[in-house]
């Protein structure tokens, strides 16, 4: 190959690894926003609005190019998750168990922190079992548990609770039709810190299903850059419970798949009424481009005849809620430019402001506007620059580099 020849090789290589991101570059959105309840006096005031699936897509990774402007002027903005305060799962301490009245009574010593659930390890199979538990200040609730994998249906040992902070449940357990023994329990979990009354909002959903005779699927395609943490089922059925399988891999790529499995459940008999229709998971196909999502429920869960297929009407694919949270003053025009990957401004101290009590602000529909460009930082514009100086170089290196080497060879 010749000296020109390599160069004109090497220029186009160049351009086409520049490309993408010459074509992120470009691209910047806006989307106005409302204060909700503004208030009147000019004293800034705290407010956050929930950021959808689209805003995600239309900015680089990790939220990064969210820039809030205030007539004009940038001013700093928190993301913030919702989220377990902790990820922590701790054992509570038994005691003072013993057998009463053909149940089990006993104390649980809890942990120096807020917990909203429980999880029973009881060392049986085939219960229906009646958790009374209470606080010094009264009585909690009555939770059923239960294992009903006889009748191919779900086991559920776990208990919610509103949030709490005592440091010692008071715990009764009943079972329907037999006497338990101190060698039914194993123990007691704590498990994290609000995860239950985590909030989500939704990504992607689909109503169209394929049956076969085996499985019922779903296929959801995803936005570059947006988290998926759970998928949400709707159905009206009971009395089921099937296996999910979830299948991931990166649009432009199929043979790049990942695999999440999990359980669907609903059990309503007996003086039971549980349903578990979500299933945890935390996609990674989708971080740097489009994903394509199938999901796929299992109709031949073993045991069950080849049981039928669930009649669903939805499946929603969620992520936790995020939300921008910044002051304002009531009457400002604020807008929101997403694009390029420069961080936005948030300075330390707002990470130590409580959000809880905020008002609320409320995205707009987005829109290309370039003409926002000059209010986005000057790294950015500084970046965009250096690539739109090499996108026009390379394609003069594109156009030319034919030309060269048509009249190299017509002058051979």
């Amino acid at each position: 190959m010749t000296g020109l020849r390599r160069r004109c090789v090497a220029t186009v290589a160049v351009g086409v690894c520049l490309l993408p991101l010459l074509a992120a570059a470009q691209v910047v959105f806006m989307r106005p926003v409302t204060l909700q309840g503004a208030a009147g006096d000019a004293a800034p005031h705290p407010y956050c609005a929930v950021l959808d699936a689209n805003v995600f897509a239309e900015t680089a990774p990790g939220l990064r190019g969210l820039h809030l402007m205030q007539d004009g002027v940038e001013i700093p903005l928190l993301t913030t998750v919702s989220e377990p305060e902790s990820e922590q799962t701790d054992a509570a301490r038994v005691l003072r168990l013993r057998e009463q009245d053909g149940g089990l009574a006993f104390d649980l010593d809890m942990p120096d922190r807020t917990y909203t659930e429980l999880n029973f390890h009881l060392h049986m199979q085939d219960f229906a079992v009646t958790a009374e538990i209470s606080a010094s200040d009264g009585r909690v609730g009555e939770f059923k548990l239960f294992d009903l994998s006889r009748e191919h249906l779900a086991r559920e040992t776990k208990v919610q609770l509103s949030e709490m902070h005592e440091r010692t449940l008071h715990v009764t357990l009943r079972a329907q039709g037999r006497a338990l023994h101190a060698d039914d329990l194993e123990g007691v979990d704590v498990l994290p810190d609000r995860a239950a009354q985590s909030v989500y909002t939704a990504v992607a959903e689909t109503a169209s299903f394929t049956n076969t005779a085996r499985e019922t699927i779903a296929e959801v395609d995803v936005p570059a850059h947006v988290p998926v943490q759970r998928i949400r089922f709707e159905t009206g059925a009971a009395n089921f419970l099937r296996r999910v399988r979830v299948e991931a891999w990166p649009a432009n790529d199929v043979n790049d798949v990942e695999t999440i499995s999990g359980t669907i459940s609903s059990t309503h008999q007996n003086g039971i009424a549980d349903t578990q229709l979500v299933v945890p998971m935390t996609l990674g196909a989708n971080l740097q481009g489009p994903a394509h999502v199938r999901v796929i429920v299992e109709n031949n869960i073993a045991g069950n005849g080849g049981a039928s297929p669930v009649p669903l009407r939805e499946i929603t694919l969620e992520m936790r809620e995020h939300k921008m949270c910044f002051d304002a003053k009531g009457g400002a025009q604020l807008v929101l430019i997403e694009g390029g990957d420069s961080a936005p401004d948030s300075p330390a101290e707002m990470a130590a402001t409580r959000w809880e009590s905020a008002d609320v602000a409320v995205l707009g529909a987005a829109s290309i506007a370039p003409q926002q460009a000059a209010s986005v930082p000057a790294a950015r514009q500084s970046r965009r620059r250096w690539y739109l100086t090499s996108l026009a170089f390379v394609l003069f290196a594109l156009a030319a580099c034919p030309a060269l080497l048509s009249r190299k060879n017509r002058t051979r």
